[in-house]
């Protein structure tokens, strides 16, 4: 499994694939994580990033715990998903409950795909493990 730090220790421009950490199955294409964070888009229903691009999330929880840390993907760069039926939205998924299911049934992945808000796919690092990818 990848950790906190792992996650941490990637710089931009590295090359990787996520893998699903309970069966190995690879559930994202090689992908290149951008530096520091993405402008966020004003237009709905757009990609977060582009095809080929990844970055680190942070999202903030209650003191004294650190931000949970997750690794973001465009929709087109996830493979071998599948959407669960734990989601709400009015047109899509847009909630931070995991919704998205691996080929073995793991609960891997957060889908967000709602009309009012960018598209992306992110990874709790407790849920995948990054292989490098041939640049």
């Amino acid at each position: 499994m990848i950790t906190r730090a792992d996650i941490l220790k990637l710089k931009p421009g590295d090359r990787f694939e996520l893998r699903c950490a309970h069966c190995g199955a690879a559930v994202s294409r090689a992908v290149a994580l951008v530096p520091g964070c993405t402008p966020w888009p004003q237009e709905h229903q757009v990609p977060l990033l582009p095809a080929g691009a990844a970055m680190r999330l942070s999202h903030k929880q209650e003191w004294p715990e650190p931000p949970q840390i997750e690794i973001a993907v465009t929709v087109p760069d996830r493979i071998g998903l599948t959407l669960t039926d734990k989601w709400s939205g009015c047109c899509g998924p847009s909630c931070g409950t995991p919704n998205m299911l691996c080929r073995c049934g793991g609960t891997i992945a957060t889908a967000y795909a709602d009309c009012w808000q960018a598209h992306y796919t992110a990874f709790a690092p407790d849920n995948v493990t990054v292989s490098r990818a041939s640049p």
